[in-house]
């Protein structure tokens, strides 16, 4: 098994990944709690701050997977 397949070389930048779209997620709903008011006075914004949300949240949730210790790593082998 090579080096890039290991999870273990990839925990700092899992980490990394999580920790920034973490920090854009809460940046993104504290801005929004702030100006509530004004964002829900234009009809296409609230879904947009809600795409948004979404897809800061994904790399979040793919980086806490991926550094989650003690998670077997498999090869992938097609069928």
């Amino acid at each position: 098994m090579t080096a890039a397949c290991t999870a273990g070389s990839w925990a700092s930048f899992a980490l990394a990944v999580a920790t920034a779209a973490a920090t854009l997620a809460r940046l993104l709903f504290v801005a929004a709690s702030i100006s509530l008011q004004r964002i829900l006075s234009f009809p296409n914004l609230p879904p947009r701050a809600g795409q948004t949300l979404i897809l800061f949240t994904t790399p979040l949730i793919a980086g806490l997977f991926l550094s989650s210790p003690g998670r077997a790593v498999r090869p992938w082998r097609p069928n």
